[in-house]
């Protein structure tokens, strides 16, 4: 059990928390466990003969094992919320015990059990239940239901935007000018291609400017799909997914694009985001983001001192906020670089989209100069916040030395920089750890910036 919970605190980011951890100082332990009790989210129950019994029945154990509270508090929560207690209690049967062991009140066969093979693999699929469980995510996203087919009486019927899809009109990247949904947009820019490791389906994306009355600025993010299949599927599904977590986002509106529209058409499907709104500068100005981004503007090391080295590493500090957000949701970027970084001014930053957030990890998924060690192994790799820390470390080496942070050791940060602080020089080089479990997390490695 303590391996178990050991894996969900390390390697899945879950606060998992058992009373082995908890310091042996002389306290109330009724109290204490009734405190732990109530602030836990969700309650594990682990399959064992001995909570069989103090769930199944009123026996006490002997003098100082307070198991009985924790089961009597069980008990207590199915009583007067039966629904809700069993939604906020998880059986899990652990390797060496069998669902003969879980408590009759957990409901085996009615409510199935997370039976747990490999306490240590994070990756194994009923590990992966359990996690959606824990973060209330599910397993495929919810396609967006059509328009209803007209009855038959009312003629033919073609889907809608028919022969525009025949012709590409609707496709990034086969005209200047695209119609899509209820707006037009004039494409400039390169057209980029991310690799995502579909070969059914292609995401392309480009800046464009709306073409209504506000002249919007608006940044693209298209799949087209070549090939029916699972990964057609997944490809669709993911800009669905981005479009949802930028609205669980939006409080962090100044440091992320917000989603305009998802909208299917034919063969695409297109989610078109609206620039950072930042917050009102001194003065009560308030300046919008255009997406150009912080490649444009990579340094050359005679142009550094300490004033434009301190502002970049500041400015790199606001952006965890809305990074952190995204991790509380159970998501990473995992592509964050210069180029998806959007540069409002000197001291102003803001995501350029989610990057690969609503797409699954793929074995060697990055091949770029900021790739965290993790993301080009073919397995054993696991990606997660610690990805976004390593990722936004290589940025900041970038972008405070001029140097790129490709070589596989680069050279400590006060070496390269000085005029680095020391401790964001020190945490740069920290997060840099091949080893994501040697990085500082994101908290620690934002407040370095901040000093």
């Amino acid at each position: 059990m303590r391996d178990f919970a050991t894996t969900l605190l390390t390697d899945a980011g879950v606060n998992a928390d058992i009373a082995d951890w908890r310091s042996p100082r002389r306290s109330d332990l009724v109290v204490n466990a009734i405190d732990n009790f109530e602030a836990a989210d969700f309650h594990l129950v682990i399959a064992s003969p001995e909570m069989k019994r103090l769930m199944d029945s009123t026996e006490q154990g002997p003098p100082g094992d307070l198991g009985h509270i924790t089961a009597a508090m069980l008990r207590d929560g199915f009583a007067g919320d039966f629904r809700g207690g069993l939604a906020r209690t998880l059986p899990v049967i652990l390797p060496d015990a069998t669902g003969a062991d879980l408590p009759r009140i957990m409901l085996r066969h009615s409510a199935p059990p997370h039976s747990i093979r490999d306490v240590e693999d994070v990756d194994d699929e009923e590990f992966q239940q359990l996690l959606r469980t824990l973060l209330g995510s599910t397993t495929h996203a919810k396609p967006r239901r059509a328009p209803r087919w007209p009855a038959a009486d009312t003629g033919s019927w073609e889907p809608p935007n028919a022969e525009r899809a025949e012709t590409g009109a609707t496709v990034l990247g086969t005209a200047p000018v695209l119609s899509i949904g209820e707006h037009a947009y004039l494409v400039h820019g390169d057209v980029e291609e991310p690799s995502t490791g579909c070969t059914t389906a292609v995401l392309r994306q480009a800046r464009a400017l709306r073409l209504d009355e506000q002249r919007e600025p608006v940044w693209l993010r298209q799949v087209e799909r070549r090939h029916d299949g699972p990964d057609t599927q997944e490809s669709f599904a993911a800009l669905a997914t981005e479009h949802e977590l930028l609205g669980a986002l939006e409080r962090n509106h100044d440091r992320i694009p917000a989603a305009s529209d998802l909208v299917d058409e034919g063969r695409t499907r297109t989610l078109v985001l609206n620039r950072a709104r930042p917050s009102p500068l001194p003065g009560g100005c308030t300046q919008a983001a255009d997406f150009a981004t912080l490649a444009e503007h990579i340094p050359h090391p005679d142009e550094l001192d300490s004033i434009a080295v301190q502002r970049t590493v500041q400015a790199l500090a606001r952006l965890c906020e809305p990074l952190a957000a995204l991790h509380l949701h159970g998501f990473a970027h995992r592509e964050l670089a210069p180029n998806t970084i959007i540069r409002i001014d000197d001291e102003h930053l803001a995501l350029r989209d989610l990057g690969a957030a609503g797409r699954r990890a793929r074995p060697g998924e990055a091949a770029d100069e900021y790739q965290a060690p993790e993301q080009t192994r073919r397995r054993g790799g696991r990606l997660g916040p610690w990805t976004d820390v390593f990722r936004l470390a290589a940025t900041a080496y970038h972008l405070i030395s001029g140097l790129s942070p490709t070589t596989a050791i680069p050279l400590p940060v006060r070496r390269i920089c000085r005029h680095a602080p020391e401790r964001a020089a020190t945490a740069i080089d920290a997060a840099l750890h091949a080893d994501p479990q040697n990085r500082p997390e994101l908290a620690e490695l934002a407040t370095a910036f901040r000093m």
